[in-house]
């Protein structure tokens, strides 16, 4: 049922107006990201917009009607949105109890009642969410963190094998400049550490690169091995985390052979979260990745925020025009600053 949802937009961003990020938030990169948002709420907002009218096209209920669950809700304001909007039910879910927290607090400092909040990530979604009837399950620059994507989508048909599935990411494989920015982020974590306070479990791995927090698993688990040999498993388990790369590890004491598992090698995740820094994958890979798991893939370009009025705003202007005459092409996506995923199951065309 589609709807127009840009009528609701001047009374939400009136409501942002009471809002005091100091209030909301401690964590500092909670707090950061948080404040992000809220100096680009304009395009933030525009992209809600858009995500939850693509997927209101492909349901045949009402908006209050429909219940609707935003995974990896970060700060909260997507789903606090969406219940603004009118949706029926809404819910948000994060693994990082940090900000869950925030949205809790974000939700009530704008007197949106949003169902619940909770701590979930692919592997206990279905526990936490069979009992909410869900029709559509959607995110924004999550679906390039999700450790597992198999699991994630085999829960979501396991909730309702009638679910649509809405996601935007900006790790664009098509876009050349985005996918080498990505590459350097991610050589930057697997290499280089970070000083953002990444939500690592263990205090003794802070701030360490990836690939050190690899070696370290494997060296304490593995007291027996030589270096050379630690060496070669710590590069060989990029993109796993710590029971992943014990069970390879594990598996390599049986057979001797090390096999890398990465089909793309600048991918990699924080090994003790399995939050993955930017997945970059191609357009080809997520619609292989759909149809196992038994969706129909929709793939829409972009835009850019485009605000203000010098040289760099105009460019993305004329992006933005190129990718609206190039919509149904791969050239679209090669200048597009994200993309939205849109899946629909098979069984309900």
């Amino acid at each position: 049922m589609y709807k127009n949802l840009t009528s609701f937009v001047p009374s939400f961003k009136q409501k942002l107006l009471a809002v005091n990020i100091d209030n909301i938030a401690s964590d500092i990169l909670v707090k950061n990201y948080l404040q992000s948002v809220f100096e680009q709420q304009d395009y933030y907002i525009k992209i809600y917009c858009w995500v939850l009218e693509n997927a209101l096209s492909k349901t045949n209920k009402q908006i209050h009607q429909i219940s609707f669950l935003d995974f990896g809700c970060g700060n909260g304001l997507f789903a606090i949105f969406a219940k603004h909007c009118g949706f029926g039910k809404v819910y948000g879910c994060d693994f990082n109890e940090n900000f869950v927290a925030a949205a809790r607090l974000l939700a009530s400092a704008m007197n949106v009642e949003v169902d619940d909040w909770f701590v979930c990530n692919e592997n206990n979604l279905y526990k936490k969410c069979n009992n909410l009837q869900l029709d559509i399950v959607a995110g924004t620059d999550v679906i390039e963190h999700i450790y597992n994507l198999n699991i994630f989508f085999s829960n979501i048909r396991l909730l309702n094998n009638k679910m649509i599935t809405a996601f935007t990411t900006a790790s664009v494989y098509e876009n050349y400049f985005k996918r080498n920015s990505l590459y350097k982020l991610m050589y930057q974590d697997e290499h280089i550490g970070s000083n953002i306070l990444e939500a690592t479990s263990k205090d003794e791995y802070a701030g360490l690169a990836y690939f050190e927090i690899r070696k370290l698993i494997i060296q304490k688990q593995f007291p027996q091995l030589k270096q050379e040999t630690v060496l070669q498993l710590a590069t060989a388990t990029k993109g796993l985390r710590k029971e992943d790369i014990v069970e390879l590890v594990n598996t390599y004491l049986q057979d001797r052979a090390i096999k890398n598992i990465q089909q793309n090698n600048h991918n990699t995740c924080d090994p003790i979260t399995g939050n993955f820094t930017e997945r970059v994958l191609q357009i080809k890979d997520y619609k292989l990745l759909y149809n196992q798991n038994n969706f129909v893939l929709q793939v829409k370009s972009g835009f850019y925020s485009a605000a203000g009025n010098g040289l760099k705003s105009f460019i993305q202007k004329c992006l933005n025009k190129v990718i609206i005459i190039f919509k149904n092409t791969l050239f679209s996506k090669s200048v597009s600053p994200l993309i939205l995923l849109i899946g629909v199951p098979k069984t309900s065309n």
